[in-house]
């Protein structure tokens, strides 16, 4: 990991970047997970790390908050349609199943949160406290995790993958918001909103966490 650290700090010298693999990231010690992780948080320009791991739930809940997962086995349509693909995802996104009763009444204004939220119509406060409303039936960290699944469908509409989104009953919403960034922009949100997450469970104050993290995609925007 120390040599790596050093090439990660590396700037590249094109302007296609730096890309590195490291493999078996769930077999790594917590040492060495906690130093990858200090040099994934300050990343070098252009530089990107690639990830592979066989179990996500034996990497450390930080380090995935910093990872964008993609899930590189093939499996029957059938079983990606019944849900079976979530087995894939990190914890901090699976438990925002949209599929969840709870979670599905509010899936129609938490789209439209959102919509405000990235077209800064409302001010970071108000949409805490919007958000906090929203969950009132619910979990606000189950309901940050479908955010993070809309957050991940748009990013998919933008870049043309439409077959791999989840929410296929807004399309409209969808083409419309995604739209609405960048990629990079939206891959910035993603992980803003996935670490919101990821202090909500360490018990973090709920309405002060929410309004920082409308501020920080704010600066995003």
């Amino acid at each position: 990991i120390e040599g790596l650290q050093k090439k990660l700090t590396l700037q590249a010298h094109s302007g296609w970047g730096r890309v590195y693999q490291v493999r078996g990231v769930d077999d790594m010690t917590l040492v060495a997970a906690n130093r990858l992780l200090k040099t994934l948080e300050e990343p070098a320009p252009r530089v990107y790390a690639l990830l592979t791991a066989r179990n996500l739930r034996r990497i450390i809940p930080t380090l995935l908050s910093r990872s964008f997962v993609y899930n590189l086995e093939t499996r029957a349509t059938e079983d990606f349609n019944q849900g079976s693909w979530e087995d894939s995802l990190p914890w901090a996104v699976v438990e925002g199943n949209p599929d969840d009763k709870a979670i599905a009444g509010v899936l129609q204004p938490m789209v439209q949160w959102c919509q405000s939220l990235l077209q800064t119509s409302k001010d970071p406060l108000r949409l805490a406290n919007e958000f906090v409303r929203l969950a009132e039936n619910t979990e606000i960290s189950q309901l940050l995790g479908a955010l993070s699944l809309w957050l991940r469908d748009l990013l998919h509409t933008r870049v043309g993958l439409v077959g791999y989104t989840r929410f296929t009953e807004f399309p409209g919403e969808l083409k419309i918001q995604a739209q609405l960034l960048n990629t990079t922009q939206l891959l910035q949100v993603i992980t803003i909103v996935t670490n919101t997450r990821v202090r909500m469970r360490s018990h973090v104050a709920g309405l002060l966490n929410l309004e920082q993290m409308c501020l920080r995609i704010w600066e995003v925007l």
